[in-house]
């Protein structure tokens, strides 16, 4: 699987992302005066640090600068209210709306992947999981106060820097299960001792971009004796840990 690179800064970006934040932001102080009543359907004020934290990769630098330049448009501030009564802005809902979009990208392109992996591991032609995650609607009416709040914190989650954490927590877990698997015990206290020193963090990222030797499926299904598999890991841990 391909993998998308982490963003390298450089001094243009950092110079657009602080425009942008200071446009958003100063938009938002400008509403809470001119029109206090709305003040609590704004969206909140973010920092540069929240910006970055929520910026792995370049197409997240592009996905987040154009949200916060929508904000400027005009109308992005008005106030929409439900059948329920549940108030937000017209810039809200459309990022709540792109937000899902980009979740189901995920999952139309998790589901591509799953039925490939069935058909290398079982030989079949199109081959289906039987659980696979459902694509996510968004109807505005359908929520009520606290679920509107909840899905729209959700929703904005899926991308940020805590849910790839605890997504690397998840995947080196089942990493080790599967080098548990695969190796012998004493091969595979050392291989996860190494990995361990690495951290889940930097251990995920550097699998973000391929580094086959830490792909569970690599681990599991290449085809080779244990003791080159073993020699193979180890000398990409140290390549990493210098």
């Amino acid at each position: 699987m391909e993998k998308e690179p982490s963003i390298r800064w450089r001094k243009i970006d950092v110079e657009k992302a602080r425009r942008a934040i200071k446009n958003f932001n100063s938009k938002i102080d400008y509403q809470k005066k001119a029109h206090p009543e709305n003040a609590e359907f704004l969206p909140e004020k973010i920092s540069m640090k929240q910006f970055k934290e929520n910026t792995l990769t370049r197409k997240d630098f592009n996905y987040n600068i154009e949200n916060l330049q929508a904000f400027s448009k005009k109308g992005s501030e008005k106030i929409k209210e439900n059948k329920n009564g549940v108030k937000a802005t017209e810039w809200e809902l459309n990022k709540i709306k792109k937000d899902i979009d980009r979740i189901n990208r995920k999952i139309r392109k998790e589901k591509k992947d799953q039925d490939k992996e069935l058909n290398l591991i079982h030989g079949q032609k199109n081959g289906k999981f039987n659980m696979q995650p459902k694509e996510y609607k968004f109807n505005f009416n359908d929520f009520n106060k606290k679920n509107f709040k909840d899905f729209a914190k959700w929703a904005e989650n899926q991308f940020t820097q805590k849910k790839i954490r605890d997504d690397s927590i998840t995947y080196f877990t089942h990493l080790k299960d599967v080098i548990y698997g695969s190796f012998s015990n004493e091969h595979a206290k050392i291989i996860i001792d190494n990995l361990t020193k690495l951290g889940s963090d930097r251990l995920f990222e550097l699998y973000e971009k391929g580094i086959e030797e830490f792909d569970p499926y690599w681990v599991y299904n290449e085809p080779i004796a244990e003791s080159l598999k073993f020699k193979l890991i180890i000398e990409k841990i140290r390549i990493y840990q210098r």
